[in-house]
C-alpha cells in the first residue's frame, strides 16, 4: 500500500461507469416489465351457439274421403273393390228396418210369371175363332159360355178376363169376373151384370165402366179380342166391384197357371 497512491479521478470514473450500467439494467427492467403488462391479451371469444327457430306445426288439411268406386262396366266386376261401410255418428239413431218387397210389385199392372201351362180354355158355342154377334153390342151383347181343364195343383180359385188386344198398347179389359171357385170347370153364358153374384163370384169395374160383361162395339173391320183364364193359389181377398188395379195387384205372385182363347170380331156394316 505504500507505494500505490490513491487516484481520485480513476474512482469517481469507476462509480459513473457503473452507475451508468445500474441505469441501464434498471432502464431494461423497467421496460421488460413494461412490455409485460401493457400487452394486450389475445382473447379468444366464442360465438353463442345459434338456437334453430322451431317452426310452428302447419295445419294439415284433412283430405276428403274419395267417393265409393263405382263401376259402369259389369265386366269389371273383379276389378271393383266393394265401398266401404260408412262409421255410424255417435249417438246415431238407427232407421227403422223396412219390410221386404214383396214378389210381383203392386203398380196395378198384371204380372204373370213361370206358369204350369196345363190350363187349356174353350167356347162351346164358338165353333170358330170369330165371335158370335151375339156376345157384341150389335145384338144381346151376352158372355159366352166357357170350359176349361187341366188346372194345376194348388189351384184355390179362377179368375176370368176377356180383354180387347191391343198389340200397340194395353189391352181394354171387357170383364173381368173372380172368386171363382176351385172346383169350378167352366161358366154359363149370360152370366149377369152386377158387383157381386151368386156363389161367392164377384166382377171387377171394366174399362167400359160398369161391373160385367161389355160385349165389343167396334166399327166396320176386324178387331182381335181374347178370353184369358187364370188358376190361382188363393182367391184374391178383395171386395165386390174392385177396380182393374186392385184385382191385378191381388193377382200378382198368385198365378199359377193362365190360358188363353183368342177371338176375331168381325161386323160388316
Amino acid at each position: 500500500m505504500a507505494g500505490r497512491m490513491f487516484d481520485p479521478e480513476n474512482t469517481k470514473r469507476t462509480l459513473v461507469l457503473a452507475f451508468g450500467i445500474a441505469v441501464l439494467a434498471v432502464v431494461a427492467v423497467v421496460f421488460v416489465l413494461k412490455g409485460t403488462i401493457h400487452q394486450p391479451k389475445t382473447a379468444t371469444f366464442m360465438a353463442p351457439p345459434q338456437i334453430a327457430a322451431v317452426p310452428e306445426p302447419a295445419t294439415t288439411p284433412v283430405p276428403a274421403a274419395p267417393a265409393p268406386f263405382v263401376s259402369t262396366n259389369r265386366d269389371m266386376l273383379e276389378d271393383t273393390a266393394a265401398a266401404s261401410a260408412p262409421v255410424a255418428a255417435k249417438n246415431a239413431v238407427a232407421p227403422a228396418p223396412t219390410a221386404a218387397p214383396l214378389p210381383f210389385a203392386g203398380n196395378g199392372e198384371l204380372q204373370i210369371g213361370k206358369i204350369a201351362g196345363t190350363l187349356k180354355v174353350s167356347a162351346p158355342d164358338v165353333p170358330t175363332e170369330r165371335l158370335p154377334l151375339t156376345h157384341t153390342c150389335y145384338r144381346a151383347g151376352t158372355s159366352p159360355a166357357l170350359l176349361w181343364t187341366g188346372a194345376p195343383s194348388g189351384t184355390k180359385s179362377f179368375v176370368v178376363l176377356f180383354e180387347k188386344d191391343e198389340t200397340q198398347g194395353a189391352n181394354i179389359l171387357h170383364w173381368a169376373l173372380y172368386g171363382i171357385p176351385a172346383a169350378a170347370k167352366g161358366l154359363p153364358a149370360a152370366i149377369p151384370v152386377g158387383a157381386a153374384l151368386t156363389g161367392g163370384m164377384m166382377q171387377a169395374q171394366s174399362d167400359i165402366g160398369q161391373p160385367g160383361y161389355i160385349g165389343p162395339c167396334d166399327p166396320r173391320g176386324q178387331f182381335m179380342y181374347q178370353f184369358r183364364v187364370f188358376a190361382l193359389d188363393n182367391a184374391p181377398g178383395i171386395a165386390a166391384g174392385a177396380s182393374k188395379a186392385e184385382l191385378y195387384n191381388a193377382m200378382n205372385g198368385h198365378i199359377l197357371d193362365m190360358a188363353i182363347l183368342p177371338m176375331v170380331h168381325y161386323y160388316k156394316m
